[in-house]
């Protein structure tokens, strides 16, 4: 990680950026929601596993959408209000899809414990969703850096 101050501007890499720094405090925070939420709608409320985790889900992808919009892609967005709203139903959708593949291919397939395509798909989804949003959802051209 490099980071150098020329005159009054701090500079980073391109990995360590104010952009994925403030991506990955809102992705810390709506991991947090989703799994507060969803134990409080399966213990509290009385929902089965089946209903609270996609209804958790929901509601985490709609606060992640508001955060990511207020918070990580402030400037240089091309992408109109309606067409970030499809791309991020669709990114959504194809979270959901990674979710049960390796739910299959890991649970039912192979035998692992039930929490490792939560523990994996975690991860998968904080590196996709970040390039996922930044190239196609919001379509942002602004320097990662200055965002």
């Amino acid at each position: 990680m490099d980071i150098t101050k020329t005159r009054d501007k701090i500079s980073f890499s391109n990995l360590f950026n104010a952009q994925s720094v403030n991506y990955s405090v809102v992705y810390a925070l709506g991991l947090l929601i989703f799994i507060v939420f969803k134990q409080v709608l399966k213990h509290l409320v009385g929902l089965s596993g089946g209903i609270s985790l996609p209804v958790a889900f929901a509601v985490t992808a709609v606060l992640s959408f508001i955060a990511e919009k207020k918070i990580v892609f402030v400037s240089g967005v091309r992408a109109s209000k309606i067409q970030q709203i499809y791309r991020f139903v669709f990114k959504t959708a194809v979270d959901v899809g990674i979710f049960f593949l390796l739910k299959f291919t890991l649970c039912d397939m192979l035998g692992a414990h039930y929490t490792m395509p939560y523990v994996l798909s975690a991860v998968i989804f904080y590196f996709f969703n970040l390039y996922f949003d930044r190239l196609i959802v919001f379509d942002s051209v602004a320097s990662p850096k200055d965002n």
